[in-house]
């Protein structure tokens, strides 16, 4: 049987999912885990990936060093500099961070291909730099593709064989928004599917913007006169932004949550309603249908060439943004029952048609 391991290293988020010709056409039902981007390097034993809340409260411990937002670093000369002064190079950190996972879903016994999905709008230098740095670590040899293309090949194995149109790929996630038009035909021995226009980033809509504002607002509730330089303040204020992110995120399913408020000398529950968060998102969500225009006009194409809009990221879980893009653009628009898991899915089904040299998607 035929088994290919997908991975996806994000600014916040990373993820490495197993696919075998058991699984789902989607994938849906691969099994998939989930680290936080945070990267523990002990002094002795091997480098973990999801450190521990105190850990990350503590960066600079005997147990070692401990790093995040590295994958905005990965070509750059200048590189990462943790707590106790060490410098780190951030193709060496992703490729670390790539290794703790492939060895995490390796230690089930799984054999096969293995597909890296890095961001779209990565220069060729960049990628070359990841991809020498995993020669160098000797963790794992693997095949990249942009994220985007991992969407595609996850597209067509969902929802079967493509046509000839475009199709836009809106990846929504943590520390940016990036929009790419891709060929709905793939391009043979599972090099991808043809970028037609230069992809369009934007770290001003994100997901990490929207916790922001959804905390700006619970606080504006509140009506309080904080100092955000406050050491006490500044350690509370991170705790209700991730309760913040995890209200948003339960509001994709459900028209209201609560988030508890902890901040010196007060604790209080502050209940948010769908209908108020979206309102609070909306003027970003059109302004990102402004961008698929953009990258429409980058490609030289029109509405009338593209078949559909795909949505993934873990931000493209929230309905207002299918809601936004379909009525601002008119044109169909596809999404996964998991956005945040599509793309790493899509490359674990890659890996699996690559391990078997079968056609992708079929």
């Amino acid at each position: 049987m035929a088994t290919g391991i997908g991975v996806v290293v994000g600014s916040r988020n990373s993820s490495a999912a197993v696919a075998d010709d058991d699984c789902a056409a989607d994938g849906s039902d691969c099994p998939t885990i989930r680290r936080r981007s945070i990267l523990h390097l002990p002094p002795q034993g091997a480098p973990t990936l999801g450190a521990t809340p105190s850990e990350r409260a503590d960066a600079r411990t005997p147990r070692g060093v401990v790093l995040e937002g590295f994958a905005a670093h990965v070509g750059d000369p200048v590189g990462i500099r943790a707590a106790d002064g060490s410098a780190h190079d951030g193709a060496e950190l992703m490729a670390t961070a790539i290794g703790c996972l492939v060895r995490e879903v390796r230690g089930r016994r799984v054999a096969g291909r293995t597909v890296v999905a890095h961001p779209t709008a990565w220069s060729d230098g960049t990628v070359d730099s990841l991809r020498e740095a995993l020669s160098h670590t000797g963790y794992v040899e693997a095949t990249l593709v942009s994220e985007a293309a991992a969407a595609m090949h996850w597209l067509s194995a969902a929802r079967g064989p493509l046509g000839r149109n475009a199709v836009v790929v809106y990846d929504l996630g943590a520390a940016s928004l990036d929009i790419s038009v891709l060929g709905e035909v793939a391009e043979p021995h599972g090099a991808g599917f043809p970028l037609l226009g230069p992809p369009i980033r934007s770290e001003d809509i994100t997901g990490s913007r929207f916790d922001h504002l959804i905390m700006s607002s619970v606080l504006d509730q509140l009506g309080l006169d904080l100092d955000p330089y406050a050491p006490e303040t500044e350690q509370a204020l991170t705790g209700l932004r991730a309760r913040c992110e995890r209200a948003k995120e339960a509001l994709s399913a459900d028209l209201d949550a609560a988030v508890t408020v902890e901040l010196p000398g007060l604790r209080r529950d502050i209940r948010l309603v769908r209908a108020d968060v979206e309102d609070l998102l909306r003027a970003p969500l059109r302004r990102s249908a402004d961008l698929i225009a953009e990258a429409l006009d980058g490609a030289r194409l029109t509405r009338d060439d593209v078949s559909r809009v795909l949505l993934v990221g873990g931000g493209s879980a929230i309905p207002l943004a299918t809601e936004v893009i379909a009525a601002e653009l008119g044109l169909p628009v596809a999404a996964a029952a998991r956005p945040d898991s599509a793309v790493t899915h899509g490359a674990a089904l890659l890996a699996r048609d690559l391990s078997q040299d079968r056609p992708a998607g079929t």
